[in-house]
């Protein structure tokens, strides 16, 4: 079941693209995967305590999706959509974080790419722009590696 609900979610993504959901489902069959084959391996050993594995199996795929640059990802994957099959979706790529910000500036320089979809895609920068340089993203306590690089990019 698990490698069918893959299939079929890989292929939502080749023609509708990459998104939070379709991403975050993928982890979660990974999860599920894992945990039953700890399971399996807790029938075979019946000694064999389940809830610590199940626990590290948990936190560490939590901590990889935390500390993984997703949006930068989704943009990645997307632009790279864009090229084989000439489909882009700028109103999600708008809203990506500031991971995604230079690859979307370079994504904005490209010829190629269609007037509409060019003026979404700034918008979505110059809406992105915007929130950088708001009084609160400019405190200090707010400071940020991601943020910081995307303020120099959009300068």
């Amino acid at each position: 079941m698990l490698a069918s609900a893959h299939l079929h979610l890989s292929l939502y993504e080749e023609i509708y693209g990459y998104t939070y959901l379709r991403v975050f489902a993928h982890a979660f069959m990974v999860l599920l995967l894992l945990l039953t084959l700890v399971t399996l391996f807790g029938i075979w050993r019946r000694r064999f305590s389940l809830w610590l594995p199940y626990l590290g199996i948990a936190l560490t795929l939590y901590l990889a999706l935390n500390f993984a640059n997703i949006d930068h990802w989704f943009a990645d994957k997307n632009i790279q959509r864009w090229k084989k099959t000439g489909k882009i979706d700028p109103h999600y790529l708008g809203e990506l974080s500031p991971d995604a910000v230079p690859l979307l500036l370079q994504l904005v320089e490209n010829p190629d790419l269609e007037e509409a979809d060019r003026n979404w895609l700034l918008t979505g920068l110059d809406q992105t722009r915007k929130g950088l340089n708001s009084k609160q993203e400019l405190r200090w306590q707010a400071w940020n590696l991601s943020n910081q690089q995307a303020r120099e990019a959009l300068q």
